[in-house]
């Protein structure tokens, strides 16, 4: 256990390194909704790693291996970058469309009763999601369970949704430890919704068999993903193509790796494919805003001092040079980050 605490006090002087930049809250206007492409591509979640002696990485495994199933990058990350904020603030919301695409998509019950809905969300993180779904409930929503193996996540969740709390009473809110094969919350749900997570599951067909039986009939498994638009700007290309080469084995929603074992999973035949979508929006954003995106990922965060620091120059660089950006107020050095966001629904029949 003292290796233990060695490791997560050098793993939390990156997270205070990294949490202050400042940027502008991101807001949703323009959005476009458009068909998906068959290059439905990937986001990657974020977390805040250092690294450490051999010795002490071992006795970080040997007790996270006793925890709920994560992957092991993951695990390293989340339970600092969740209650630093980092997270939080360097990750976008989503765009209303999909949010109400998602709370429409179920069917009514077939005992004829209109009743609010039941919402299971997993990996659930900070609450980018839920926040998002509460905001747009309109009276819709009964109850919310955050299903998130990650104690620091859990803990960022309950910060970030505590002044939501005093806004609705009427609503059941709580999360819980668990992850995508064990989510123990009923069986009587009317959405799952994975938000910017899904690609980190462990066991696809096991994840898909528990979300179908804890979900009612005419009830939907949502998957969704937020992306930076490579194609919608030449310094969102040339900025991808400088971080990515760094990604290395980690499943990133990008390289698909998810798709194939989702869709091969057995139990996916107790759904209804229905639409995909996605939609294409503009985010308000700084230089320090999309550093502050670029060290949420997971997979720069490892990198070493010297390394990290030359790929965040290397990157300013890219955009600061780049004459197709979109000035928002170029005085306040504010521009146009576009995204583009994917939406998967499958209703169970």
């Amino acid at each position: 256990m003292t290796a233990l605490r060695t490791s997560l006090w050098y793993s939390s002087r990156i997270v205070s390194s990294v949490s202050n930049c400042a940027r502008p809250s991101f807001h949703q206007p323009g959005n476009k909704v458009i068909a998906l492409s068959p290059s439905i591509e990937h986001r990657e979640m974020s977390s805040v790693v250092d690294k450490v002696s051999s010795a002490t990485s071992s006795a970080v495994e040997a007790v996270t291996s006793r925890l709920t199933p994560m992957h092991p990058l993951a695990r390293s990350g989340f339970d600092l970058s969740g209650a630093s904020g980092l997270y939080d603030r360097a990750r976008p919301s989503y765009p209303t469309e999909a949010i109400e695409a998602i709370l429409t998509a179920p069917t009514a019950r077939t005992n004829g009763k209109k009743s609010k809905l039941s919402i299971v969300e997993l990996g659930s993180g900070t609450g980018i999601a839920t926040r998002a779904l509460l905001a747009q409930s309109n009276d819709r929503i009964a109850k919310l369970v955050a299903v998130e193996p990650s104690t620091g996540m859990r803990q960022g969740w309950e910060t970030a949704i505590a002044p939501v709390r005093q806004t609705l009473h009427d609503v059941e809110l709580k999360t819980v430890d668990g992850a995508f094969e064990n989510i123990n919350a009923g069986h009587d749900n009317d959405i799952v919704l994975v938000a910017q997570a899904w690609h980190w599951t462990r066991d696809f067909s096991k994840a898909i068999a528990e979300i179908s039986s804890t979900l009612r009939p005419g009830g939907v498994f949502a998957l969704m993903w937020n992306l930076e638009d490579r194609d919608a700007a030449s310094w969102v290309a040339g900025l991808r193509d400088h971080y990515e080469q760094y990604e290395n084995d980690t499943p990133q929603y990008r390289r698909m790796l998810w798709r194939e074992p989702t869709y091969a999973a057995p139990a996916l035949k107790d759904f209804d494919h229905l639409q995909p979508l996605a939609f294409s929006r503009e985010l308000p954003t700084t230089i320090e805003g999309v550093t502050d995106r670029l060290l949420s990922k997971s997979y720069i965060s490892v990198l070493g001092e010297p390394e990290r620091t030359k790929l965040i120059d290397s990157c300013r660089k890219v955009v600061e040079s780049s004459p197709d950006r979109k000035w928002l107020d170029e005085e306040k050095g504010i521009f146009a980050y576009p995204y583009k966001t994917d939406l998967l629904l499958f209703r169970k029949k």
